[in-house]
């Protein structure tokens, strides 16, 4: 992933370069923002995309990523969006840190869920001020309602649960409902941004360049292709849901056919089995 983040950081360097030699480089970065700061758009984008990787992480590895990819896109971002957004963005963000937070905590107490009722009250009610007071049209990118949407159903059920004693599922609800948002706005985000790096390579590099290992972005197209959409939304659900239950239910299986050493109990196969091996 290092590796990945300095072959992004040298391409976008050398992008925008060549943006600057033919006069185009935006001041105010408009359609221009994956060059705003190299360095901050490849962690992200390197982070968003190849954290699939690791196929059972702990959660404070992931957490340690989203952390870092929700910081460069907040400063990625500053100034581009409006002062409401991006304080309904960093109102979200903080929610988030502060829940899981709570979710290293494997000791149940009673502070501790008079905490996580107050902070699945605070995160509902942020929700519905956002969603129904907020200037929708300012928004640049319009999906992020309906991922507030399922905020605001998550916490409000992690509220109730939490009231009549169901510590893990609220618990579990608490969490995922910010971790929703946070990596819905993260990958819608890292699509734009990806669409904007191809836009902008594939009019500044009309001929396979050297330097970039002769890739054609004519050939490779001005926009993500659409199945990288499809991939982005399982992402999400993936990582969404795999505090759930019936995470572990539907994976479990699947891990246990490809991985566990299995042998047939049958009594001649297996003396069969045995005496092919001496020979």
């Amino acid at each position: 992933m290092l590796l990945l983040i300095v072959g992004c950081t040298y391409f976008l360097r050398s992008l925008k370069q060549r943006l600057k030699e033919k006069g185009v480089l935006k001041h105010d970065y408009s359609g221009q923002l994956v060059l705003r700061y190299p360095v901050l758009s490849a962690i992200l984008l390197v982070f968003s995309l190849f954290q699939f990787m690791f196929s059972q992480p702990v959660f404070a590895f992931s957490f340690l990523i989203w952390m870092i990819s929700a910081i460069c896109l907040t400063t990625i971002f500053r100034g581009y969006i409006s002062r409401y957004w991006m304080s309904s963005w960093l109102t979200m963000f903080l929610l988030f840190l502060l829940a899981c937070a709570d979710n290293f905590i494997r000791q149940s107490s009673r502070p501790e869920r008079w905490f996580m009722f107050g902070l699945s009250i605070a995160g509902a009610i942020s929700g519905l001020v956002i969603l129904f007071k907020g200037r929708k049209g300012q928004l640049k990118e319009k999906w992020i309602i309906y991922f507030m949407m399922l905020t605001i159903i998550m916490e409000g059920a992690s509220a109730v649960l939490n009231f009549y004693g169901r510590y893990n599922i609220s618990k579990t609800l608490l969490t995922n409902g910010f971790l929703n948002v946070v990596i819905g706005l993260l990958f819608l985000w890292v699509v734009r941004l990806i669409n904007e790096g191809l836009s902008l390579a594939s009019v500044v590099y009309e001929a396979p360049d050297k330097k970039l290992f002769y890739i054609n972005f004519k050939k490779l197209g001005n926009r993500a292709p659409k199945v990288f959409y499809v991939l982005l939304v399982i992402g999400w659900s993936i990582l969404v849901g795999r505090n759930f239950y019936i995470s572990s239910v539907i994976s479990e299986p699947v891990d246990n056919f490809l991985y566990q050493e299995r042998i047939t109990q049958h009594p001649q196969t297996l003396n069969a089995w045995q005496t092919l091996r001496q020979v």
